[in-house]
């Protein structure tokens, strides 16, 4: 995983040093995602926090009455 960019940010958010940034990225698991798979369905419970490394991750609703998609946000690589 490349950790410089994400370094970066959470250099800026939460304000600590080199040792508490470590701590946080040695806890950090990178996981994939095939283009079109969900990372959350429908009443499912947000157990975990997402970064970006690579591509697109897009929030969207589905009209119940015509069925019709709705992009509510996007997120990019490397943007917080």
């Amino acid at each position: 995983m490349n950790t410089s960019a994400l370094d970066q940010l959470l250099q800026g958010v939460i304000g600590q040093g080199p040792q508490a940034i470590r701590a946080l990225l040695s806890r950090i698991k990178e996981k994939h995602f095939a283009l079109g798979e969900h990372i959350l369905a429908l009443g499912d419970v947000i157990e975990h926090m997402y970064y970006i490394n690579s591509g697109i991750a897009r929030h969207y609703h589905i009209n119940e009455e015509t069925e019709e998609e709705g992009t509510t946000w996007m997120s990019f690589q490397n943007y917080p």
